[in-house]
């Protein structure tokens, strides 16, 4: 299913918008972009205007951040649950 974003709210535009932003902004940073750092991610939130846009984009830097970083981990080793039930044999 397919979305026509331009026909919803103004508001909800802009939070798509600042979600795309952010999604790249952090690709951008993981993946090594050149010249993209955090640092550079940095200077561009400061470079923002409106307090208010800049604090939303903030968090979903943050988000957006934290699931690479969760999808950065590596897996856990399964345990072995059924040792105990097969040792007591």
């Amino acid at each position: 299913m397919t979305y026509n974003i331009a026909a919803m709210p103004q508001e909800i535009q802009q939070q798509f918008e600042l979600q795309k932003k952010a999604s790249l902004w952090v690709y951008w940073v993981n993946t090594g972009k050149p010249g993209w750092t955090r640092e550079r991610v940095r200077v561009e939130l400061a470079q923002i205007a409106d307090d208010a846009e800049r604090e939303a984009l903030r968090e979903w830097l943050r988000h957006y951040d934290a699931i690479a970083k969760s999808a950065a981990k590596p897996a856990s080793k399964p345990t072995n649950k059924k040792g105990f039930r097969h040792a007591a044999r």
